[in-house]
């Protein structure tokens, strides 16, 4: 073989592997589309509906929860930790509403949904895995 052919052989593997691998890569950005589409549709349908969760900058204090959010009814407002409290109101603008009106403003850097967490095992129960 001549060095010209090598060349030439050279070039069309290193074009193969590349073939290869963008395909691959393109079919891995499907799969990871449909997978967020799952996660975005868990979290939309298990927020709770007038539940979220404030986080202020800094000293943030429930009198200024419910000052914030009183236009909404506030009826509980619970500290999670320094500068966090997960706010319950009676009338629920949604989350959208929510960030546009308030964060950057009062302090406010973050609001969120709260989920609905499910940690109680499966109804009939767990299943034991026999080692092989």
């Amino acid at each position: 073989m001549n060095e010209q052919s090598g060349k030439i052989s050279i070039l069309l593997a290193c074009t193969m592997v590349f073939i290869v691998s963008a395909f691959y890569s393109c079919a891995g950005t499907k799969n990871m589309q449909k997978d967020t589409d799952n996660v975005k549709e868990y979290k939309e349908t298990n927020s709770i509906p007038g539940e979220y969760i404030v986080t202020f900058k800094d000293d943030g204090e429930k009198r200024d929860v419910e000052d914030i959010f009183g236009v909404y009814s506030v009826l509980q407002v619970d500290t999670i930790r320094d500068n966090i409290f997960l706010v319950k109101v009676e009338r629920d603008p949604g989350i959208d509403i929510m960030r546009t009106e308030y964060i950057g403003k009062k302090g406010i850097v973050d609001i969120q949904p709260n989920y609905e967490y499910d940690t109680k095992p499966p109804k009939e129960g767990m299943k034991k895995i026999e080692p092989e």
